[in-house]
């Protein structure tokens, strides 16, 4: 949760919308610790919105959907990596969920030659890939954890270009 929270934090601050977010941050750890994790999904969807207005008023309805796919990713990133070290769960993700992102993403990338674009889409495609065969839960999760690494590493620039899923 923390590490999610200080991204979006030193986001906010590079597209300059720290201010209008507001305060929010401390809420969440607050409800976190108590375990009220119905309260952190509220807080989340309320800064989310936050976020969406800022966007809105500067008529960059793009750049919000690549926030908000973006924090997607960040989040399954986290999970996964949770859930790797964990007995093996029974069901964590649904095709469809990343089905909703790549729609997403498709409407984002459509006209534009961004490699980057390129590379956030061939990614999706890759993870709802690994979700729609009939792998055992575990293998999908840590198909995800190599997909979300390879892909995580190649949009922050961390790593030369490889095809997300491929081995490094």
């Amino acid at each position: 949760m923390l590490n999610l929270l200080t991204d979006m934090a030193s986001l906010e601050m590079s597209l300059s919308i720290a201010r209008q977010a507001g305060g929010a941050r401390q809420k969440f750890t607050e409800l976190a610790e108590a375990g009220d994790w119905a309260g952190v999904r509220t807080e989340i969807r309320a800064l989310m919105t936050v976020h969406e207005q800022s966007f809105a008023a500067q008529q960059d309805d793009l750049l919000a959907e690549l926030e908000r796919t973006g924090l997607w990713l960040r989040a399954f990133h986290i999970g996964s990596r949770y859930s790797s070290r964990q007995p093996p769960p029974p069901g964590a993700w649904t095709p469809a969920m990343f089905a909703a992102l790549q729609q997403s993403v498709a409407r984002v990338v459509a006209g534009h030659e961004s490699k980057t674009l390129k590379t956030l889409s061939a990614g999706l495609e890759s993870l709802h890939k690994t979700w729609s065969g009939s792998a055992p839960a575990a293998d999908n999760v840590a198909g995800t954890l190599k997909t979300l690494d390879t892909l995580m590493a190649e949009l922050i620039g961390d790593t030369p270009a490889t095809t997300p899923g491929s081995t490094p």
